[in-house]
């Protein structure tokens, strides 16, 4: 989270909306759905945390977006957090949803 950071001050927004399974059957192919409500959103992070490199993937968004979507299958190596931290007006912030994993998807 540092990396990704620097140390700014990362706000929680409930208008970050995360759609995943409460249980995911199979780590390796979990679907996921964020949408970020917030104005001028510029990049999305989905993060497993407890993955073995939890960064999972990056999204950079262009200018003129009217809302920050993304929607992709993550691995998920056991039962954890998907954090999702969100850089929208040169500002940070981050939702969350914990997902149960039955079979674990990274190896």
């Amino acid at each position: 989270m540092a990396a990704l950071t620097g140390g700014a001050v990362i706000e929680q927004r409930d208008d970050i909306a995360i759609e995943a399974p409460a249980l995911a059957e199979d780590g390796a192919v979990v679907p996921v759905t964020v949408t970020a409500r917030l104005p001028g959103v510029e990049v999305v992070h989905l993060i497993g945390e407890k993955n073995p490199v939890p960064l999972i993937a990056s999204f950079e968004f262009g200018p003129g977006m009217v809302d920050g979507r993304v929607s992709t299958r993550i691995k998920l190596a056991e039962s954890s957090r998907i954090l999702v931290l969100v850089q929208a007006s040169g500002r940070l912030y981050a939702n969350q949803r914990f997902v149960e994993v039955t079979k674990g998807g990274c190896t």
